[in-house]
């Protein structure tokens, strides 16, 4: 089951997003193809150690990029554990423009970074 809004896939048993307030569907609409101005999504996570490492691997090509829940990853205390105690949905999403995400999945993949965190 999906999220028609913001696309966050849920187990079996699961009927509505707690998040967006909507009913899930079984599927999602392929997805289009995004023009060079609009964002996309590049990796989601609540990693916040790989998170910087992403956004100075970014920097350093020139390649723009915003990020939404950072502040929310800040305000958890972080704990000894693969993801330091943040939980998934403390997570932050980091976006960069349409004409540039194979750019920046190719610079993710040459660093050996895991584009899911």
């Amino acid at each position: 089951m999906f999220c028609p809004k913001c696309g966050d896939e849920f187990r079996p048993g699961f009927h509505h997003c707690p998040d967006c307030d909507v009913d899930l569907v079984d599927s999602l609409p392929p997805a289009e193809e995004p023009g060079p101005s609009e964002s996309v999504e590049l990796i989601r996570t609540a990693n916040m150690p790989f998170l910087e490492v992403v956004k100075s691997l970014l920097a350093s090509e020139s390649i723009p990029y915003s990020v939404s829940g950072e502040e929310a990853m800040r305000l958890v205390t972080v704990l000894p554990s693969a993801h330091f105690g943040t939980p998934t949905s403390f997570g932050a999403r980091l976006y960069v423009p349409g004409d540039r995400h194979a750019e920046a999945l190719e610079l993710l993949e040459a660093a050996k970074l895991d584009a899911d965190g």
